[in-house]
């Protein structure tokens, strides 16, 4: 399936949309009765619908993932196709290299070197667990070693401070207080230098942006007072990146149980490309079901669902104006361009 791109500014079906939170997200049908005076004025929402930005940037980052899902699913076809072929050709007694252990190898190499670009591909919408998430949000998991969920719950209570990237924050580890409120303290703690943690089993799994993750990676250094931590120093320690669902760098085709073993693990990766397509493009298809516009019966309806958006988006405009930045202004200035006192004294008459 192909979803326009977000600047073509229209739906799968041809339809222009409008993009808000909540209620709002309309088109700009016209009004059906003939007493509505609204109706014969010029609409100007095409040039402010777009000051939500962020949905904006939601459903451009799910259109990405859409085009890097499908590329991904492309190519793990075209593997399963020459893997199949292969694990044929080696059952009826093919021996030695031929040219399709050339091609696998190619698509192989191809796969691996897309799968790396998954962060920027699609605009970090995708976890490294294909996991669908706000766009630029993609989290890296880790572990800490030395540091679980039981390391919560007993010992003598203590201070852990923790550094990365040139960030310090410190937090008291109290096991009389409970588990949870530890936890909690952890969480707030580490909020602060971009990091977050949560219990996983018998784990403390932490995670951090996936761009920062090289950074953290190789600069995260804990310090505590003597328990779990004995030196009382800031010491490196070692963070173990918890694994991608798909793994092709893993990947061989030398033998016939390596090939076996690889079409595998292909067909589990297809599962999950499907599963995180099905998800995003029923995210789209809900956003766009929201913005289809909202018809009520009588045209006193219609003029109250008018107003209930007018004043939301004027309460909208008027928080986004206390910060200008040039989004906005980009937004607002072609709604506004040979807007002229006169005009707007006339519309202001029309609408009295």
């Amino acid at each position: 399936m192909q979803i326009p791109a977000l600047g073509s500014g229209t739906s799968t079906s041809g339809r222009r949309l409008a993009f808000g939170d909540g209620g709002v997200g309309r088109s700009t049908a016209p009004a059906t009765s003939a007493g509505q005076k609204a109706a014969s004025l010029p609409s100007t929402r095409g040039g402010l619908r777009n000051l939500d930005f962020e949905l904006n940037r939601q459903v451009a980052g799910a259109q990405q993932a859409l085009n890097f899902l499908d590329q991904a699913g492309n190519r793990l076809q075209a593997l399963k196709s020459t893997l199949s072929g292969k694990l044929a050709e080696k059952s009826d007694g093919g021996a030695g290299p031929s040219a399709a252990d050339a091609r696998l190898a190619e698509q192989l190499r191809q796969f691996s070197a897309l799968w790396r670009k998954r962060g920027a591909a699609s605009a970090g919408t995708l976890d490294g667990q294909l996991q669908v998430v706000q766009a630029g949000s993609a989290q890296q998991r880790f572990r800490i070693r030395g540091l679980d969920a039981d390391s919560l719950r007993s010992g003598d209570k203590e201070t852990l401070s923790f550094s990365a990237a040139g960030k310090q924050v410190s937090v008291a580890v109290d096991p009389a207080a409970g588990e949870t409120a530890v936890l909690r303290r952890l969480q707030s703690a580490l909020a602060p230098i971009g990091m977050g943690v949560e219990r996983s089993g018998g784990s403390l799994v932490f995670s951090v942006a996936e761009g920062d993750w090289p950074v953290v990676r190789d600069s995260l250094a804990v310090k505590g007072g003597g328990q779990r931590f004995p030196t009382g120093q800031f010491n490196r320690v070692r963070a173990e990146a918890e694994a991608d669902a798909i793994q092709p760098q893993s990947w061989r085709a030398d033998d016939t149980e390596a090939a076996r073993q690889t079409l595998q693990e292909v067909l589990a990766a297809l599962d999950l490309i499907r599963q995180a397509r099905n998800t995003i493009s029923r995210g789209l298809a809900e956003a766009d079901a929201r913005m289809q516009p909202r018809h009520k019966v009588g045209s006193g309806a219609a003029e109250a669902d008018e107003s209930d958006w007018a004043a939301s988006f004027v309460q909208r405009f008027e928080a986004m104006a206390e910060k200008p930045d040039f989004n906005v202004f980009a937004a607002v200035a072609p709604a506004l361009t040979a807007v002229s006192r006169d005009r707007v004294m006339a519309l202001l008459g029309m609408a009295a």
